[in-house]
C-alpha cells in the first residue's frame, strides 16, 4: 500500500512529485536527492515497474557530481540488474571519489538535510553498500570501513539516520569478510609500551577483542598504537567512553544556546524561572534544531507548561527525560532567535548542579554547542 501510494505520485519524467505544503521548509532536501532515495527504496523492496524512475536517477547520477546520489543510484540500478554496465560504470566513478582517509564526501545533503560530518558519515555508509555491490572485495573497503567505524560516539553514529545506515555498511562488509583469511597477532601499544597482544587463527569468526586498556592510560595525553602482523587486513575501532561535566563545543556548530536560572537560590515548593535562548548564527536556514537543556535536581520541569509552551508555536515539540528538558524546532530561519522561559517548580532542599545542556543540528548531532551546567540551592520551607 505504501509502495503504490509513492507510484501514485510519478510525475511522469522519472521523478517525483514534491509537497506544495513543504516548499518554503529549510532544509528540504534537493530534487535529486530525494528522487534518488526514493528509487532505492522502491527498488530494495523489489518494486516492478520502475525502470523509468531508475533510469533517470541513473542518468543524473552521472552528471550530479554526488557521491551520495551515485551511491543511491547505483544500489537502485545493480538491484534491478546486477549486471548493468551503466551501473559498474557509475560504480567506477564513485569509487574514484574516495578521499584519502576512505571516506566519501556528500555533496549537498541527504534526504534528512544532514550537514558536515553526519552527511559523510551517510555517505560513506552508502558507498561502501554501493561498492560491495557492485563486486568490490571487501578488502578494498577496509579503509572506508575504519573510518566509519571512528566516527562512532555514545553508541551511534550521530542522528537515526547516519547511524542505520552506518550499522547496514557495518553489517554488510562484516558479512563479505566474516572470517579470518589468515593466522595474524594484534599488539597494542600505549605511549611506546606493549599492554596486550592477541592472536588469532585463519578461520575465526566474530569480534577480536583486547580489552582493559584502560588500566594503562595515564593523565592528560595518550598515544595508543595497534599493530597488525598478519597477510590480511582488518577492520578495527578504539571504544571509549569517559565523563566531563561540560564537553567541548565545536566551533562550526550553526546554533548557540543561552541559559539562566532567575534565582540559584530558592526554597521548597517556589517557581524558579530558567530562560532559554536558541540561535541561529548563520545566514542560512537550518532544519530540524533542538536544545537539550540540563535540570538541576531537586527542580523539576511542569508538563502542563510545555504543553502551553507547544500550544502558542512557542516551541514545535518537546520531550522529557529524569533530568532534562528537549525541545525541536522544525526549522529556523536565517539568524533566527528562538527565546522561552520554562518555570521549575522547587521539590527537594540541597545544592544541585544538572548535566550540561546543548544545542544541535537534529542531522548533525556530532557539532554541538555546550553551556555550563546549571547549579541550585534549594532551602527547607
Amino acid at each position: 500500500r505504501t509502495a503504490a501510494w509513492i507510484l501514485a505520485r510519478r510525475d511522469g519524467k522519472g521523478g517525483f512529485e514534491r509537497n506544495s505544503r513543504a516548499l518554503d521548509s529549510f532544509g528540504r532536501a534537493p530534487k535529486g536527492v530525494t528522487n534518488a532515495y526514493i528509487v532505492w527504496a522502491l527498488a530494495e523492496a523489489e518494486v516492478k515497474g520502475i525502470d523509468a524512475e531508475i533510469a533517470a536517477v541513473t542518468k543524473n547520477a552521472y552528471t550530479a557530481k554526488n557521491p551520495y546520489v551515485q551511491a543511491l543510484a547505483v544500489l537502485a540500478r545493480l538491484k534491478q540488474d546486477p549486471k548493468s554496465g551503466d551501473g559498474l560504470e557509475l560504480a567506477a566513478l564513485l569509487e574514484a571519489q574516495r578521499r584519502k582517509d576512505g571516506s566519501f564526501p556528500g555533496a549537498e545533503q541527504s534526504i534528512t538535510g544532514s550537514s558536515g560530518r553526519q552527511l559523510d558519515v551517510e555517505t560513506t555508509s552508502l558507498a561502501i553498500l554501493a561498492l560491495l555491490r557492485a563486486g568490490r572485495p571487501a578488502a578494498k573497503l577496509n579503509e572506508s570501513v575504519q573510518w566509519l567505524l571512528k566516527q562512532r560516539s555514545g553508541g551511534g553514529f550521530g542522528c537515526t539516520q547516519s547511524t542505520v545506515l552506518a550499522l547496514k555498511a557495518v553489517v554488510a562488509y562484516t558479512r563479505a569478510s566474516r572470517t579470518t583469511t589468515a593466522d595474524g597477532d594484534i599488539i597494542v601499544r600505549v605511549n611506546g609500551n606493549v599492554v596486550a597482544r592477541r592472536h588469532f587463527n585463519k578461520g575465526e569468526q566474530g569480534v577480536i577483542l583486547v580489552e582493559g586498556l584502560e588500566r594503562f592510560l595515564a593523565a592528560g595525553k595518550n598515544d595508543i598504537d595497534l599493530q597488525l602482523d598478519s597477510a590480511m587486513a582488518l577492520p578495527f575501532n578504539l571504544d571509549l567512553r569517559y565523563h566531563t561535566t561540560r564537553p567541548a563545543s565545536n566551533d562550526d556548530c550553526a546554533l548557540r544556546l543561552t541559559t539562566k536560572l532567575g534565582s540559584p537560590e530558592c526554597a521548597v515548593g517556589e517557581s524558579v524561572p530558567l530562560a532559554v535562548s536558541l540561535r541561529n548564527t548563520t545566514d542560512k536556514g537550518q532544519a530540524m534544531s533542538l536544545a537539550r537543556i540540563g535540570i538541576p535536581a531537586g527542580l523539576a520541569a511542569q508538563i502542563w507548561q510545555l504543553k502551553e509552551l507547544r500550544e502558542k508555536g512557542l516551541i514545535d515539540f518537546y520531550e522529557t527525560t529524569p533530568r532534562e528538558v528537549i525541545v525541536y524546532f522544525r526549522s529556523l530561519a536565517p539568524k533566527a532567535e528562538k527565546r522561552f522561559t520554562l518555570h521549575l517548580r522547587a521539590d527537594i532542599p540541597g545544592a544541585y548542579r544538572g548535566r550540561a545542556s546543548c544545542a544541535y543540528l537534529y542531522y548533525n548531532s556530532q557539532t554541538k554547542h555546550w553551556v555550563e551546567p546549571l547549579q541550585a540551592a534549594i532551602g527547607a520551607k
